[in-house]
Formats: C-alpha cells, sequence, structure tokens
C-alpha cells in the first residue's frame, strides 16, 4: 500500500544583525485579543529586536505628535524586499497599521512619520506601538510570525488520490512557490525533479490548486516563499 509524505517549510530570509533584545511580546501590544486561524501554527520569531531608540529618531518623532488627538495605533514594520519580483503578487508594505483606535487620517499620519524616523536599516521585522498621550509612548516588540498551511483536508486528500494516480513506484520531487496573501499559489515550479515527468507533471498541476491559509506576519497577510516536498512510496 502506498504511503504519502508530504511537507511544507516557510524560507524566511531574515538576518542575525540587531542592536538589543525586546522584552515585549508581541500578543502585548495587540489591542485586541486574538488567535491565529485554525490549524496554522505561529510564533515569536527570535531575532533580537533594536530599542525603540536605536531605530527611530525620537527626538525628532514626539513633538510631531504633540498636537494628535489620544489614541493607539499597532503597526508591522518589514524589511523592504530589494529581490522582490513581480510575480510574486504586490510588494508588502514594509509599515502597515494593524490595528488603531485613532482616526484613519491619524493612522496614516504616524504610519509616514515613523518611516520618515527610520534612523538605519533594519534587517528583522518587528511590531510597533505608539499610544498617544500627553508623552507618547513608543514600544517595540518581536514579530508574530505564522506560517502558510492548507486550508482543507479535503484538498490533501485531492492531491493525494492525483499521485496516487500517476503509479510507477516511488517518486519525490520538491516543488518551490508562493503563497500570496489571500491563500492562492503562484509562481510555482519544480526545483528538485523527480525520476518521473509525469509525476512532476501531476504534482505542479495539483498543488497549483490547493488553497492556504496565507502566511501571516504580526497578523498581516504576506507573501511567503514555501519549499513543499511531495513523495509517494
Amino acid at each position: 500500500m502506498k504511503r504519502f509524505a508530504l511537507a511544507a517549510g516557510v524560507l524566511l530570509l531574515l538576518t542575525h544583525n540587531a542592536l538589543a533584545q525586546s522584552r515585549a511580546h508581541p500578543q502585548d501590544l495587540f489591542l485586541s485579543p486574538w488567535r491565529p486561524p485554525t490549524g496554522q501554527r505561529c510564533e515569536v520569531l527570535n531575532k533580537p529586536v533594536p530599542s525603540p531608540a536605536a531605530v527611530f529618531d525620537t527626538v525628532g518623532l514626539y513633538p510631531m505628535m504633540t498636537d494628535l488627538k489620544a489614541g493607539s495605533v499597532v503597526l508591522a514594520f518589514a524589511p523592504p524586499d530589494t529581490n522582490w519580483r513581480e510575480d510574486y503578487g504586490p510588494r508588502p508594505d514594509s509599515m502597515a497599521v494593524v490595528e488603531t483606535t485613532a482616526p484613519d487620517t491619524v493612522s496614516l499620519l504616524i504610519r509616514e512619520a515613523l518611516l520618515r524616523a527610520l534612523k538605519r536599516p533594519v534587517p528583522v521585522p518587528f511590531l510597533v506601538r505608539i499610544d498617544l498621550m500627553e508623552h507618547p509612548l513608543l514600544q517595540v516588540a518581536p514579530a508574530l510570525v505564522c506560517r502558510p498551511t492548507v486550508r482543507s483536508p479535503a484538498d490533501m486528500q485531492s492531491l493525494k488520490a492525483a499521485l496516487r494516480s500517476v503509479g510507477g513506484g516511488s517518486h519525490r520531487a520538491l516543488l518551490r512557490f508562493v503563497v500570496r496573501p489571500d491563500g492562492a499559489v503562484t509562481a510555482i515550479r519544480v526545483s528538485t525533479p523527480s525520476d518521473d515527468p509525469q509525476f512532476d507533471y501531476v504534482a505542479l498541476t495539483a498543488v497549483s490548486l490547493l488553497r492556504f491559509s496565507p502566511g501571516l506576519l504580526n497578523r498581516v497577510p504576506i507573501p511567503v516563499l514555501v519549499q513543499f516536498p511531495v513523495e509517494v512510496r
């Protein structure tokens, strides 16, 4: 009886260069309780996060916020990806608003102010929260990362059935694709072919039909590059 081994690994190309470790947990900075989608694995990125003063010019930033109405804004920072390809989909926003209790116009003003106040390139993603009060408070925390997962067990059963239809013994191929923010698969190709071109073709066709819960960075859907081994024995 044939057995199937299917796995997916997310390639998060992040460097280790940073200044100081933030003690805050991302869930402490969110404005509302949140749980990941059912079956989706999430974890706090184990990368040092620079202190707010090391990342932003707070001396110039805080005075710009003294006249804004009270409120809180949570934003997700992601390093700009210079190797982004258009077939991956829209380029991720480097500073996306996650939650806010301030008016949208104020949130966008804060987003632009933070981008202008960046003092140096930061190679790791992180979470930012600003509380507007008499003395604005700026906090940072490590990024919360959720890996893409196939939404429906039925989709996996369909994939297994398609691979079983090929026959001819054991095969193994490594596919590479991007899971877009809407959960669709794009830019799919065979990274390491099997010994059977028909198996590779069927695997490509079947995997391209899968629907994923997209990868999340600080609760924001993002495109994620995935290596997807497909094996039948």
